[in-house]
Formats: structure tokens, sequence, C-alpha cells
């Protein structure tokens, strides 16, 4: 990816400030360890007679794609460590798409420690939840909430277990030495807050007699 001149930056902020999108995805993906990935897309749409003008920015730019679909073309670049350069590069010139920019820039240089902390993880899910009311998306199929019943069912969602006298978590990182491990959700025992043992009296049978009811 190129180095841009300011002249260029301020051109294609206020271009993508008017028809351009920054935006970050949940992408639903069963063989990662949380189930889900972060996609980041910085995109600028115009209509397929103009597409040689999106061939021109992916010329200057130097990294990125053409798609086309119906009557329109979009310049697309997903690539994260070219969207990071881009977005630094952009977000000095940026006015209605800046808060955007810095929500993508926060999430790329936090993802690192997103990768084995599922709480990380979750946070950054919600930061894509911010993006996405900046961008007024109203059909969005995957959200914080998804990913999270999503962990559930594959059961990598910490559950807490709360027992008499500890609250404990269910994760499979507590299987590592040296850490407890509860394999079922234990329940307290309702007879351990009576001191005297508990007695049940027998029912009184009631005879079936329709001039007893």
């Amino acid at each position: 990816m190129k180095d841009l001149q300011e002249k260029d930056l301020i051109y294609l902020a206020g271009f993508i400030d008017a028809d351009g999108s920054i935006f970050a995805q949940l992408i639903s993906k069963s063989d990662y360890k949380f189930k889900y990935q972060i996609r980041f897309t910085v995109q600028i749409t115009q209509l397929t007679e103009r597409k040689w003008f999106l061939n021109q920015i992916r010329d200057l730019i130097g990294v990125g794609t053409i798609r086309e679909r119906k009557n329109v073309s979009d310049y697309v670049l997903v690539e994260p460590r070219f969207v990071y350069k881009l977005l630094t590069q952009l977000q000095p010139f940026l006015i209605l798409k800046k808060k955007q920019a810095n929500l993508v820039l926060k999430i790329i240089e936090q993802l690192p420690s997103s990768k084995d902390s599922q709480t990380e993880f979750l946070k950054l899910c919600k930061l894509v939840d911010q993006i996405a009311a900046l961008n007024d998306s109203k059909k969005r199929k995957h959200t914080t909430s998804t990913v999270v019943e999503a962990l559930k069912v594959s059961k990598e969602v910490n559950v807490p277990v709360e027992t008499s006298d500890f609250v404990s978590y269910v994760t499979p990182e507590n299987t590592k030495e040296g850490v407890p491990f509860l394999k079922k959700a234990k329940q307290p025992c309702r007879r351990q807050f009576f001191k005297k043992p508990l007695v049940f009296k027998k029912r009184r049978k009631i005879e079936e007699d329709p001039s007893s009811i």
C-alpha cells in the first residue's frame, strides 16, 4: 500500500464521507475459537458507468478490489493491516466518518489481546455494535447478543455456578493445571440451610367419595 500525499488524503476523506462507508461486521466462523470473526471494510460506491473512477482510486491507494452488483460498483478494502494504515492516514481529514474510523482503529489495535480472552473479544463485539449504530444499520444478522448465544451453545461462554460458599465459573480455561474445574453446575442443597433434619409429613389420603368433595 502506498503512502498518500496530503492533497490525495483530503480528497479521499471527502469522498468517503459522502459516498463511502467505514464499517465492521461479525462473521460467523464455526471453526474459530469464539465462533465469530470481526471483518473490517472501507468501501466507496459508484454507478458502474463510473467504475473507471474506482479503478483510479485503487491505483492511487495501491491495494483493494473492485466488485460489481447490479448497476453499481464498489471499491473494497478489507485486509486489516491495509485498513489500519489507510484509516490512520485519513483520520485527521474525515468529518462524518471520523468516529467510525476511530472505532475501527481501536478494534484492530486490541485484536491481539482478544485472541485468547473471551471477555476482551466480547468488548470488541460491542464496539462493532457501536459502529453499526453510527452507520444506522438496521438489518444486522449478527450482534454481540448472537455471539453470546453461539458461545453458550458451544459451551464456551463463562457460566456462573453458585454453591453455598462461593461463586465459580465453568470455562474451558478452568481445565488448566492448578485451577479447579466444575463439570456440572452445582446448586446449593436446601437441606444445608436447616439445622434440624427436614421432616416430610405424609399426605392425608382423600377417599374417592363424591359426597366428600
